[in-house]
């Protein structure tokens, strides 16, 4: 996982209140995340992380905001993964 949010959110409003919402299998890519989550924390950033159990579990709490508890969702298959993705894109609800 290889994020670069500050460059996303350079152009917010600066009395905005900021939000990342991290998705992934758990298993960065190249590089450690968790130095850049800290510097966004600092800032007043809030960072939700969305894992898969069997990926780096330790990392996404590392990353998340406190209380981690709240900020750290862990499922335990990528299909209550994707069924967690359609309910928060609304996916089968129909609008009348």
């Amino acid at each position: 996982c290889i994020f670069f949010p500050q460059k996303v959110l350079q152009n917010s409003r600066p009395d905005a209140k900021k939000a990342i919402f991290l998705v992934t299998d758990g298993f960065s890519n190249g590089g450690d995340p968790r130095p850049v989550a800290k510097q966004l924390r600092n800032t007043g950033v809030k960072i939700f992380t969305f894992g898969i159990q069997n990926g780096n579990v330790r990392e996404l709490y590392d990353m998340a905001s406190s209380p981690k508890n709240e900020s750290t969702y862990i499922l335990n298959t990528f299909e209550e993964f994707e069924a967690l993705a359609k309910r928060a894109l609304h996916e089968g609800i129909r609008i009348i």
